[in-house]
């Protein structure tokens, strides 16, 4: 069984910014060698993402992630477990805003909800699209 956390936090440095890039290679090498696969996207002001491996493993990360000071104001959207992986094959995968709006895939499904408000059904529904969506232009260009 799974474990699947899913947070939103504040950036505290303008986008685009080198820190995202040192975000998401950390959490490559990093996720690699414990099982965690996963999803982050920057919305302008603001980071959801979406961790996903072995209980107790995962925990040991989100502390970490808790304490990191390249964020503040971190909101746990929800935990739960599941048999199968939404990210598979996948250390860790970005999406910036100026690529993949999170404002208008919410706008589109309808959701009535902003990045600010979303709640995790919706961020999830988000991270997936823009992660099958990604899949699909690699196979593309492959």
């Amino acid at each position: 069984m799974l474990t699947s956390i899913v947070y939103r936090s504040s950036a505290i440095h303008a986008t685009p910014s080198a820190v995202d890039l040192d975000i998401f290679k950390s959490a490559v090498i990093r996720n690699l060698s414990h099982r965690i696969t996963g999803s982050l996207h920057r919305e302008k002001d603001l980071y959801f993402q979406q961790i996903e491996g072995p209980h107790d493993t995962l925990f040991s990360l989100f502390r970490a992630i808790c304490a990191d000071t390249r964020h503040e104001a971190l909101e746990t959207l929800d935990v739960s477990t599941s048999r199968t992986r939404r990210f598979p094959g996948r250390s860790m995968r970005y999406s910036f805003y100026m690529k993949t709006p999170m404002t208008e895939f919410l706008k589109e499904r309808g959701f009535g909800e902003t990045p600010r408000t979303a709640k995790a059904a919706c961020v999830t529904a988000f991270l997936v699209s823009a992660a099958q969506q990604e899949t699909a232009r690699l196979a593309r260009t492959a």
